[in-house]
């Protein structure tokens, strides 16, 4: 039952697409061969099927493309002030090191505003400002006493600044998700299609197979739309792999969640921190972390 649970959980997340798109697209194939009653059985004649196909087609086509668009250029807005909060990060990585007394305190509390990000996921992205908030003070808390440190000082209260910027933009951004009216309507509209799509065929071996490919890419497409609006599209190449290179470059090891390499989410290389979490959705409350050597 855990297991089923598990991995209806993984499909309504999109982390799994290929399964279901063909499981859906074997049965509406093998529906659309098995159904051979005549249209004027249901009422409906050809004319009339054909029409609502037109229809159901053309809105479900408008409003999947225009939500599709909508939501990744909100992924590339998520993508770009990531980016942008990691090059902050660094910035203030190397400027901090001409306070020698506060050095370490301020690279561990670098270090801990990357791990809270990670625990909260970017779903749960505004989670972590307490750890943003505690950096920020100790930034703003610095005393320079030399010109060259008060230039430094001068340049991470703009970091800083920029940082504090990202973080609302960012926030605003991941609260842009698609809603139950949205999720809803274009269920219906896939349900209508589907039911349409197993109608037409009539026992024609070709004609089924057609049906299984068309319905299996209509599902394929929810399913990148779900990726999408969870901003889990490209999340290998757009997120973990350029956060690992920045924890190298603060001479930090990467911190990942097991579950994001068990995925294949990540493929990490080298000494990694990886993060297993004790409780079903990663809060940070809980958690083992364990060094770990890849190949």
């Amino acid at each position: 039952m855990r297991g089923l649970r598990t991995g209806w959980r993984r499909i309504v997340r999109a982390e799994v697409v290929a399964g279901p798109a063909i499981a859906i697209g074997v049965v509406v194939a093998g529906l659309s061969f098995v159904v051979e009653a005549p249209l004027e059985a249901d009422g409906l004649t050809l004319g009339l099927l054909a029409a609502l196909a037109t229809v159901a087609t053309f809105l479900f086509g408008v409003l999947l493309a225009f939500t599709i668009e909508r939501t990744r250029l909100r992924l590339s807005t998520v993508h770009d002030l990531i980016r942008r909060g990691d090059a902050n990060l660094l910035a203030i990585h190397q400027l901090v090191a001409v306070f020698p007394d506060r050095t370490a305190d301020i690279r561990a509390r670098i270090d801990a505003q990357l791990i809270a990000q990670i625990d909260h996921r970017l779903d749960a992205f505004p989670r972590s400002t307490a750890t943003f908030l505690e950096l920020s003070g100790a930034v703003i808390g610095l005393e320079p006493r030399t010109p060259q440190q008060e230039t430094a000082y001068y340049h991470l209260l703009q970091q800083t600044n920029d940082m504090s910027m990202s973080r609302a933009l960012m926030e605003a951004a991941i609260g842009q998700s698609m809603s139950r009216l949205e999720w809803t309507s274009l269920l219906l509209l896939l349900g209508v299609m589907l039911s349409i799509i197993v109608e037409l065929p009539k026992g024609s071996i070709v004609a089924a197979a057609v049906a299984g490919v068309l319905s299996a890419t209509l599902v394929t497409l929810m399913m990148l739309l779900r990726k999408l609006d969870r901003l889990l599209w490209h999340e290998r190449a757009s997120i973990w792999e350029p956060q690992a290179r920045l924890f190298r470059h603060l001479d930090l090891l990467p911190y990942v969640p097991r579950t994001v390499i068990d995925a294949g989410r990540f493929v990490p290389t080298g000494r990694v921190r990886v993060v297993d979490y004790t409780s079903t959705a990663p809060d940070g409350s809980g958690k083992v972390v364990t060094e770990t050597d890849f190949p």
